[in-house]
């Protein structure tokens, strides 16, 4: 084990039944595709995109964290996604100690990861647009929405901190895609920021939820399902990120 905001919230858990979860990534594309981009050719020069992809499936050995399978190949599916289909300017991505990654920027330590979530809101004036990706463990302190992404090292990055660093973001457009568990927890934090109304961002389910991993989809069924429905959308009505 290891939804949108615009704010149009809405969690949802992944469980094992992709005609259902099609037909609502469906919808959650629909609305994303027409906040966040335009038609073929219609970009203009000046609107640069960027993006921070953070995906740990080996975490540190003497944690004792529970490794994954699939983020790594969720954080390659993304970076294909982003360079070849829509496509970005700039990505990093982090990941864990292997050589398993297309791209590779640095170790997913907490220090690195802000460090780059820093440099992605720097780097984007006004008129630009970024993303960030998160696929691996998440955790929850109580029955709270105080929730937090587990990076390499076992540290937590909570909340409350992503949404700090992203509420000086000046961009245009702020996609957040949240691929572990209670990664809800996230989206009251986003709706908080004096930013909020140019974020867009789904969850792989609610703040108590779980998210999944397929062996056979060799993905994070979120990711695995969000990506195959936006291609689709793009194959059917020729629209991609581009304004």
């Amino acid at each position: 084990m290891k939804g949108a905001v615009s704010m149009f919230r809405t969690t949802i858990v992944k469980h094992k039944c992709p005609m259902r979860s099609r037909v609502v990534v469906a919808l959650l594309l629909c609305f994303l595709i027409l906040g966040f981009g335009s038609i073929p050719n219609a970009r203009a020069t000046t609107v640069n995109y960027y993006a921070v992809v953070v995906g740990i499936s080996d975490y540190d050995d003497s944690t004792g964290v529970e490794d994954l399978s699939y983020a790594d190949d969720d954080a390659n599916d993304w970076h294909s996604f982003l360079t070849d289909t829509i496509p970005f300017d700039a990505i990093r991505v982090l990941g864990d100690d292997t050589s398993y990654y297309q791209s590779y920027h640095a170790l997913a330590t907490e220090s690195n990861i802000a460090a780059s979530l820093n440099w992605l809101v720097g780097v984007a004036d006004s008129d630009d647009q970024i993303a960030v990706i998160f696929s691996g463990h998440g955790g929850q302190i109580g029955d709270t929405t105080e929730t937090f992404f587990v990076t390499w090292e076992e540290s937590y990055l909570y909340d409350s901190e992503i949404a700090s660093i992203l509420a000086t973001a000046v961009a245009r457009r702020i996609f957040l895609f949240l691929d572990f568990c209670h990664s809800g927890g996230f989206l009251d934090d986003l709706e908080d920021m004096d930013n909020s109304v140019n974020v867009f961002a789904t969850s792989a389910c609610h703040y108590n939820g779980v998210s999944f991993e397929d062996h056979d989809l060799e993905n994070g069924v979120w990711t695995y399902h969000y990506i195959l429905e936006w291609n689709g959308l793009i194959r059917s009505y020729g629209c991609n990120v581009a304004q």
